[in-house]
């Protein structure tokens, strides 16, 4: 425990680093119809039937789901009309928030600036909403469980780094009583 109070800065690089691994591995699928009797030639998958799947990062998600929501905002399409785009599109905006964004700019404040009591606790939640929400994703494919390992080395990070934060958290001390 006491490795852990000493070099806060040097397990927090480590998973800076490891976050940024896991965004370049595989998070979803591309669907391709290449017909059953012909091979998915690497890095494509067969998933099923007719269709193989190219590998998609979790970088390129992450700049898909920000261009789509710029490119549905300049539209300026009339509301009623595609309220259930938009609902879901900022669903997956608060996914890619929760999953990309605060984790790695949350960390990289540690890092630069160090933790206090509020700021353990506040990295103690987001590294919940990223374990809870990259679980779920990574349980949406069943047969493709291990195909996806962006989203798995994702899943063990943060839950490695909320024990971590976890664990920094209560040997700094409890709070005093006010």
């Amino acid at each position: 425990m006491s490795w852990l109070d000493k070099h806060p800065r040097v397990w927090r690089a480590g998973t800076l680093v490891l976050l940024l691994i896991a965004l370049v591995g595989p998070w979803g699928f591309d669907l391709l119809n290449v017909p059953s009797e012909y091979a998915c030639s690497p890095p494509n998958v067969r998933l099923y039937g007719d269709f193989c799947g190219m590998p998609l990062s979790g970088i390129y998600l992450l700049t898909w789901t920000v261009e789509g929501f710029l490119a549905f905002v300049q539209t300026g399409a009339v509301f009623p009309d595609r309220a259930r785009e938009f609902f879901g599109l900022l669903f997956l905006c608060a996914v890619v928030l929760f999953v990309f964004v605060l984790p790695f700019f949350n960390t990289l404040l540690l890092i630069l600036r160090g933790a206090s009591r509020r700021h353990g606790i506040f990295s103690v939640v987001v590294w919940s909403l990223a374990a809870g929400i990259s679980l779920l994703l990574g349980t949406l494919r069943p047969r493709l469980f291990w195909a996806l390992w962006g989203v798995w080395l994702y899943a063990g990070l943060a839950v490695s780094a909320l024990v971590l934060e976890g664990l920094a958290l209560t040997a700094r001390g409890t709070p005093s009583a006010r």
